[in-house]
């Protein structure tokens, strides 16, 4: 009897361990059918093996979900590797939200501003001209001479005022990119794939790999450290920048 019952014991355990083999190669298989065929794929699974994007329960990226104002800016700290936080409070923004720290962050950072009625609006998805804007002033763009050129999109002339001039300097840094028909949809909001591209530009693929070096812009004039500051760049090649 007691046979018996151990060799009931053991067949229940390999089924266990099969069964959770099935569950994991099915979750992997998950994700890679996600976005196997998108057109952000090098991107996306870049920023899932360096950690700095995160796959849902069910194994799923979901690329081409859109990203709310928390999620954009909790990205946007995790490339630029930010964290300082500033002593701000909004609000819509409960302190034990998963989203308030990240906030703070990117407060600090200067990137994110709130609204006039002094809320944030973390679960609003972003649009892409506000992401536009986001990185104008985390990358500093306006200070540096000669950017601002008009962007050309043949959908210019549906940029809001507020954001024109941000969205001139990162389409002419190269930060952001239109669609074929030659629009940017600034109303649009942003995917996932789309945010990670677009911060991937600005912060640069160097910047994932921490430590090692840092991010150079492509107009090669200054170079961004993951610390968050700019300084000239001792060696320079169009889309990497080290120092010796």
């Amino acid at each position: 009897m007691k046979t018996l019952r151990k060799s009931a014991f053991v067949l229940l355990l390999i089924t266990i361990g099969l069964l959770a083999g099935l569950w994991t190669a099915g979750t992997a298989a998950a994700k890679e059918t996600d976005i196997h065929d998108h057109w952000a794929r090098a991107a996306l699974q870049r920023w899932l093996d360096q950690g700095l994007l995160n796959g849902y329960g069910d194994g799923t990226v979901r690329p081409d979900e859109a990203v709310t104002r928390a999620e954009f800016v909790t990205l946007a700290n995790k490339a630029f590797g930010f964290v300082q936080e500033a002593d701000v409070r909004y609000a819509d923004v409960a302190p034990q939200a998963w989203y308030a720290r990240q906030i703070r962050i990117a407060a600090a950072a200067g990137n994110v501003r709130g609204y006039g009625d002094g809320t944030f609006r973390p679960d609003q998805p972003i649009t892409r001209e506000e992401a536009a804007v986001m990185l104008d002033r985390l990358l500093h763009l306006s200070e540096l001479d000669g950017f601002g050129r008009e962007a050309p999109f043949a959908d210019m002339d549906s940029v809001s005022g507020w954001s024109r001039y941000a969205v001139n300097r990162v389409s002419e840094a190269g930060i952001v990119r239109g669609y074929a028909d030659g629009t940017f949809k600034p109303r649009r909001n942003i995917t996932r794939a789309e945010a990670v591209v677009m911060l991937g530009q600005g912060a640069g693929d160097i910047v994932l790999e921490r430590g090692t070096y840092s991010a150079c812009s492509v107009w090669c004039s200054r170079c961004w450290q993951p610390a968050g500051r700019w300084r000239s760049a001792l060696h320079c090649s169009v889309n990497a920048c080290w120092l010796s």
